[in-house]
């Protein structure tokens, strides 16, 4: 009876350490394919902004290690923080006091979608991997 019991926690610790090892490459592949330095192309909201109209810029660049760097005239250059998780990316820049939290999809491997959620006034923002 005892070695039944023992073999059947033995096997919950086992599925249990594949199931966090599975997610944890999943999380890290999301973090991987976000990685490197994107160049803002198009906001739509109410009106479309793109850096042709508008005459500003946007860049963000993610590493593996969850940080961001900003910088362009469309928003204040930052530096900080992102975190990944259930489609959604959330941004903190403490230096200038934000945290925004965009849905993240992307159209293709290339082009990233950052999405703020509301369809009337809020943007959809569009960047492409330089």
């Amino acid at each position: 009876m005892l070695k039944s019991t023992v073999m059947k926690r033995i096997a919950c610790v086992a599925v249990a350490l594949i199931f966090l090892s599975a997610s944890c490459k999943k999380e890290c592949s999301k973090s991987e394919k976000l990685s490197g330095n994107w160049k803002w192309v198009m906001s739509s909201a109410l009106v479309v902004q793109t850096p042709q109209n508008s005459g500003r810029t946007w860049q963000l660049s993610f590493s593996p290690d969850l940080t961001v760097v900003q910088s362009g005239t469309l928003f204040p250059p930052a530096t900080g923080t992102y975190n990944l998780q259930n489609g959604n990316l959330q941004v903190d820049f403490p230096s200038i006091g934000t945290s925004t939290v965009y849905q993240l999809s992307y159209r293709t491997a290339d082009t990233l979608l950052l999405d703020q959620g509301a369809v009337v006034d809020l943007p959809l923002h569009t960047l492409v991997r330089n």
